[in-house]
């Protein structure tokens, strides 16, 4: 289950604070709020780009070599055109580069200058069985790497 990064609407469930400095309390209470919000499901990992990635880290790669291999293969995996969990999906290189990178509108799941918060690194990185993807068959370090590399370079296509 991948998440989305939130989007909140910040006012205050009791109405209207009487204080005179209404601006900065709502805005610390919308920083309160969405920090709250966060759970250990959005936590990062620990990711670094100073590894030996198993392929060239370019988008090509990764998406041939792992995510489409891994995560993709239609009939079986989640983010084949039949799954589309979380609305990814792995069967066209153009629009799972947007999908990743949040071109066209959709939600980043890459974070370059915050490696290990994105989604898609703190999925595949993660030690939790629960929440490492793919389900059951986490990635080797080498392949792991060679995303963080590509995303760290900057994502590009």
């Amino acid at each position: 289950m991948m998440t989305e990064p939130m989007s909140k609407s910040c006012h205050h469930p009791a109405g209207d604070l009487a204080v005179s400095r209404p601006s900065l309390l709502a805005g610390l209470f919308c920083l309160l709020a969405v920090c709250g919000a966060c759970s250990d499901s959005d936590a990062c990992v620990e990711v670094t780009a100073d590894c030996v990635p198993l392929y060239q880290p370019t988008f090509e790669n990764v998406f041939t070599n792992t995510l489409v291999a891994k995560c993709g293969v239609a009939g079986s995996a989640c983010h084949a055109r039949e799954g589309a969990r979380a609305g990814l999906i792995f069967a066209d290189i153009d629009q799972a580069h947007d999908l990743l990178t949040g071109s066209g509108g959709a939600a980043a799941r890459v974070d370059s200058e915050s490696l290990g918060c994105g989604v898609l690194l703190a999925r595949v990185a993660a030690d939790d069985p629960a929440r490492v993807m793919p389900p059951g068959n986490k990635l080797m370090d080498s392949e792991i790497c060679a995303i963080a590399t590509w995303i760290e370079m900057g994502a590009r296509r």
